[in-house]
């Protein structure tokens, strides 16, 4: 598993930098769904079971905003304006962070 999570990290840091390379051309995403089912379809082929997979989810969330933001150049904690999500907790990105950690954490202590 040790070697899946590596990996899986590896995934999230190329969606990252990806993405970065969008939205630093100015190229912003109104629509994630395309990335979405790619993310899916890729944490699904990692995953051996539900809990694996609600783990690397997990992951995936807690990471991947941080990553992009630092290959933005955006604040660590910035969330973005475009999309959905990113309208419900963009006056709140505290609670959004702290949300993912506690995700993260309840994930990681079910996987144990």
């Amino acid at each position: 598993m040790t070697a899946i999570v590596i990996i899986y990290i590896i995934f999230i840091i190329f969606s990252a930098k990806i993405d970065a390379e969008h939205i630093n051309r100015q190229q912003y995403f109104s629509d994630h769904f395309s990335r979405f089912i790619l993310r899916l379809v890729v944490t699904l082929g990692m995953s051996s079971g539900v809990l694996e997979f609600v783990l690397l989810s997990s992951l995936f969330w807690a990471i991947f905003d941080i990553t992009l933001n630092y290959f933005t150049g955006n604040k660590l904690l910035y969330v973005g304006k475009t999309a959905w999500i990113d309208k419900q907790f963009n006056k709140i990105p505290i609670v959004y962070f702290l949300l993912k950690i506690i995700v993260l954490t309840i994930s990681v202590i079910c996987y144990i």
